[in-house]
């Protein structure tokens, strides 16, 4: 097997899993990844619920995760799966810059943040980066924040527990499918739970966050990351 020198000189061939919804991306990165010997693409998935499931047994030395995805976004599916694979290093891909967005990565326990308009060897760069335990960011954010205040106040923010910390799993899911639009019903199909427990996910997460309607739910979710697609909804988020 062909391997080649890493930042530190040492030899190695970093096993990669890739998990983005869209196929001709999630393709087209396995061939590049692919053509480089120092990555080893070992799996992939295209939705976050089958990631979570998977990675803690496969045990990757990083993760590229697609930041938004329908179901289970990748920043939900990043704080589960650091959860039961602490040693996993994950970097976020994204088609833009927004701040709560990389924020929430990181709090989530992500290891870096890649536009997706960056080129096969800044991912690569990355890859190995992120593989010898350090952050790695896309030029284009640090331009637009202090990355090392990022993950100053990212290493704050989990000695203490806020709003989202106090959802479920299982609540947190529930509200990203209500942000994508979903009924009582489709949760329970999506979950495979009963209409009545989804009525009761549903109160629970109005009383934790102390969301008057429908409107505050979903500004807490585009807030904390649970959903990343605005567009869904623009009249109902508007301040």
């Amino acid at each position: 097997m062909t391997q080649e020198r890493g930042l530190s000189g040492m030899s190695y061939r970093v096993r990669v899993v890739l998990v983005d919804d869209h196929a001709i991306l999630r393709q087209s990165l396995r061939v590049l990844l692919l053509s480089r010997d120092a990555v080893e693409v070992i799996a992939e998935y295209d939705n976050g619920r089958d990631a979570v499931e998977h990675i803690p047994q496969l045990r990757p030395d990083v993760v590229l995760m697609d930041v938004a995805m329908p179901h289970l976004n990748g920043i939900e599916a990043t704080r589960l799966i650091k959860r039961e694979c602490p040693d996993a290093r994950i970097i976020m891909l994204s088609s833009y810059v927004d701040i709560d967005h990389v924020r929430e990565s990181l709090r989530a326990g992500a290891s870096g943040y890649i536009l997706k308009r960056s080129d096969i060897a800044e991912l690569v760069l990355a890859i190995q980066t992120v593989h010898m335990g350090n952050n790695y960011f896309s030029k284009a954010i640090g331009e637009h924040f202090d990355v090392n205040e990022l993950i100053h106040e990212s290493r704050k923010a989990s000695t203490s527990r806020s709003s989202i910390d106090r959802l479920s799993t299982r609540e947190r899911e529930v509200l990203q499918l209500i942000c994508e639009g979903s009924t009582t019903p489709q949760i329970a199909e999506e979950l495979v739970i009963s209409p009545k427990t989804v009525e009761g996910h549903k109160t629970r997460l109005m009383d934790k966050l102390q969301a008057r309607n429908r409107t505050e739910l979903l500004r807490f979710a585009l807030q904390s990351g649970i959903t990343t697609d605005e567009d869904r909804f623009p009249s109902e988020v508007e301040s």
